[in-house]
């Protein structure tokens, strides 16, 4: 659901460099829990749409430590 809303704010056409660009953009801005980077057990943290969406529009996002 996620995704789709990125998908349709950012460029609304489904091609695979845009699918990993929305991938990198939701990894990157996702809010870490847990043991720090990836685990099993949160995956990469709390996913935060308006980060991404500001990631993908060039703002580069919010870090999640700045929260």
């Amino acid at each position: 659901m996620i995704s789709a809303y990125l998908l349709g704010r950012h460029h609304g056409r489904p091609d695979p460099a845009v699918r990993g660009q929305i991938r990198d953009a939701l990894q990157k801005s996702a809010q870490d829990l847990g043991a720090a980077g990836r685990d099993t057990s949160y995956g990469f943290g709390l996913v935060r749409a308006k980060a991404a969406l500001d990631y993908l529009q060039g703002s580069g996002g919010v870090t999640p430590d700045a929260i």
